[in-house]
């Protein structure tokens, strides 16, 4: 296996533990650009949201006439302030206050997307490394035979077709080697591209653990509890329910106070004047937009909210599944007696060479599958478990 660099790379040992995956996924998570892009994102919608709901500027004007020959020139000047009727700009602010936690919740989804991936990202590198160490062992086993079989060939005590059978196992070997050092380097680059500002933290090469399942209800539970899609739909509904009454007061009369000044006939003139804008044509038609937009807000939740447990449903099933498999197959794989037994045959003469790599190969790809299978079922866990993953632990 050729050795593995990336620049800023910094190796750490973690264990595997599902806690421990959660704490380096979510440290990855943090550290991700397109997440600082989300979070500035949404305070940009939170400032312009806000920035709707002050009042306009003061308006300032001048005139100025000028009159016949022999005549005093005329002119003045007003500053004014236009407003909205009374009560829309506390509705709106009520809305906003709304809008801004919607915004939160987007963040929340994005932050526990980017954890879940760079879990997967975690599991999938954990797989390769226990992928390689399995064929290190394996290779060199039969490594040790080439050596004896070539020594044996020497004096005469065997074939050179067994020898060539040995190296054409070393060379499936090497093949099964690459295929795996290529997986662990995509997994690297996965966790490297995931680190984005900060440093790739490589955990230590060590076997992934498969966390408990627990209840679908349990699962349920996080899901309804901490989903921020559910509960950005959820606060959607509000905000669109809050604009029907901003549509409604937008629609009543705004107004304009202004001071007044002017000049005439030399002499000067204060007072003030008072504007109304009475609504316009469209006012019905924009509320009729707002009921419609609360009421496609509810459906969208309603939506949200069956599609989430029936993915729940599935998802729970083919994890259940998945761990039964792998129960029962971990213990008739992982123990490495089988090897052993069958080294013990070939020392005795009980089997041939060939039978012994036919066998060693079935055994050999028992054991990876066992690695795929448990990798299998992490990651479906990891799925299930998606927000139960405590974000505002350090």
């Amino acid at each position: 296996m050729r050795r593995l660099f990336l620049p800023l790379i910094v190796a750490v040992a973690v264990t595997a533990s599902a806690s421990d995956l959660d704490r380096e996924a979510l440290a990855l998570a943090r550290n991700s650009y397109l997440l600082e892009a989300e979070r500035a994102n949404a305070e940009a919608e939170k400032a312009a949201a806000r920035a709707e709901n002050v009042l306009e500027g003061p308006e300032a004007e001048f005139e100025y006439k000028f009159a016949p020959a022999g005549e005093k020139d005329r002119w003045g000047f007003s500053i004014g302030q236009s407003f909205e009727f009374p009560g829309v700009y506390g509705a709106r602010r009520r809305a906003n206050r709304l809008r801004e936690g919607a915004f939160e919740q987007l963040y929340r989804r994005d932050l526990l997307d980017k954890t879940y991936e760079a879990k997967l990202a975690l599991i999938r590198y954990y797989e390769a490394q226990e992928t390689i160490e399995v064929i290190k062992t394996a290779y060199a086993n039969t490594d040790s035979l080439a050596v004896r079989y070539r020594q044996a060939l020497e004096r005469g005590e065997t074939t050179i077709l067994e020898v060539k059978k040995i190296e054409i196992q070393l060379f499936d070997m090497h093949r099964r080697m690459t295929d795996a050092s290529n997986e662990l380097d995509a997994a690297l680059a996965a966790l490297e591209v995931l680190s984005g500002k900060g440093e790739t933290h490589v955990p230590a090469a060590r076997p992934l653990e498969a966390p408990e399942l627990m209840s679908l209800e349990h699962y349920r539970s996080g899901m309804v509890e901490n989903n921020p899609e559910l509960a950005y739909n959820s606060l959607m509904s509000d905000v669109e329910n809050a604009g029907m009454k901003v549509a409604r007061m937008s629609s009543l009369p705004s107004f304009r106070l202004a001071y007044v000044h002017d000049f005439e006939e030399n002499m000067h003139f204060n007072g003030f004047g008072v504007g109304i804008t009475l609504p316009s044509w469209s006012s019905r038609s924009k509320t009729a937009e707002a009921r419609a937009r609360a009421f496609a807000a509810e459906q969208i939740l309603e939506d949200s909210r069956v599609r989430a447990a029936a993915e729940l449903s599935s998802a729970y099933a083919a994890a259940s599944r998945l761990r039964k498999v792998y129960d029962e197959s971990s213990r008739l794989v992982s123990a490495d007696d089988y090897g052993h037994y069958l080294k013990v045959a070939l020392d005795a003469g009980r089997i041939t060479l060939f039978t012994y790599f036919t066998e060693y190969n079935d055994y050999l790809d028992a054991k990876l599958s066992l690695i795929n299978l448990k990798g299998d079922y992490v990651r479906a866990e990891a799925a299930l478990s998606k927000y139960s993953t405590d974000i505002n632990a350090e």
